[in-house]
Parts: C-alpha cells; sequence; structure tokens
C-alpha cells in the first residue's frame, strides 16, 4: 500500500481513492475477496464433508454408501448398501431395472439371506400386491402384532 501518512486523501496501489476505513479501495478489496474464497474452496463430498459419517448416509430407512466410482451410484456418488451385498452374492453389478427386496421388510437389514432380486420393478410390485390384505389394503407383516 502506498500512500502518504500526512496527507488527508488516501489512495489505493492502484490510484484509487480510499473512502473507507479499510487500506484498499472497494474495488481491490472486491477482486481479493473472491481470489480468497475460490482459493479457500473446497470439496465436501462424501467422506470429506464434515457431516460425513465414515462415507455413509441413512436416508428413508435404506443405507447408503459413498463409492464415486461404482457404475450403479446416484449423481452424489452414493449407492445403496442392499445393492452392494447383493452384487456380492451374484459376483456381478446389478443390472438397469433390477430391484432388490427385503423379505423381512426392515430396509437397514441387508443380510444376503433377507434380500431377493427383481428382474424389474413391475415384477417387485406384483410380489408386493400378493402380500397385501384384500379387505383392509394393509400389508400383513409376518411375525409382527
Amino acid at each position: 500500500m502506498k500512500y502518504n501518512d500526512y496527507s488527508k486523501n488516501k489512495h489505493c496501489e492502484c490510484g484509487e481513492l480510499i473512502t473507507n476505513k479499510s487500506k484498499r479501495c472497494q474495488k481491490c478489496a472486491n477482486k481479493k475477496s473472491i481470489k480468497i474464497r475460490i482459493k479457500n474452496r473446497r470439496s465436501y463430498e462424501g467422506i470429506s464433508n464434515p457431516n460425513s459419517k465414515n462415507g455413509t448416509k441413512i436416508e428413508k430407512g435404506y443405507i447408503y454408501i459413498y463409492m464415486p466410482k461404482h457404475p450403479n451410484a446416484d449423481k452424489r456418488h452414493y449407492i445403496k448398501r442392499a445393492n452392494l451385498v447383493m452384487e456380492k452374492k451374484l459376483d456381478r453389478y446389478l443390472k438397469k431395472g433390477e430391484v432388490v427386496h427385503h423379505k423381512n421388510s426392515i430396509r437397514d437389514d441387508d443380510r444376503p439371506e433377507n434380500l431377493k432380486l427383481f428382474s424389474s420393478n413391475g415384477e417387485h410390485t406384483k410380489f408386493e400386491e400378493q402380500k397385501r390384505n384384500k379387505k383392509t389394503g394393509r400389508y400383513e407383516l409376518k411375525g409382527v402384532k
């Protein structure tokens, strides 16, 4: 900063008159703050997010795992843990449209013996309709009163 301490009118390095109490004119201060914001910008996806639980999250009862390189991951790079367990069981990636079903209807119970694979969502819906009570329209869960 080059300005004469004895004069009342202070000028910035760029030659602009300083009107506020800061040591820079408004034009230079804005440029500097933009550079600082760009420099300090971080990626907060997945594990680097301060709210992350080691790359896992729970939404609507399902457990999602952060896997940015997985071909079936969503746009935020997460995939359902049940899908990963089924893929490991089948030793292949799930095809587009395949649906993993929890037999006991507990969404976070991802044991291989509790999962069933359907080739399409329509097939899964037909299976779910068979479990519905015709009179009440509610699902009948085994072992639950």
